[in-house]
């Protein structure tokens, strides 16, 4: 697949890209069962807030 799947989940494809895709995905059926396993990844992910973590709570805690 030479175009990210990444930029079609956050809607930066081009949309030669986004023809591309559908294009892939019509070819087989293994091929939509991956952009639908992966979309399925990047929805449970891009759910999830992320920040860094408190360096000074995990060195108290490892101390203990």
């Amino acid at each position: 697949m030479l175009i990210s799947l990444a930029n079609i989940f956050v809607v930066e494809a081009t949309p030669d890209e986004a023809m591309q895709l559908e294009d892939w995905k019509q070819i087989s059926k293994e091929n939509q069962l991956y952009f639908d396993n992966m979309q399925q990844a990047f929805l449970m992910v891009s759910n999830v807030e992320w920040s860094a973590p408190d360096k000074k709570a995990a060195w108290q805690k490892v101390q203990r």
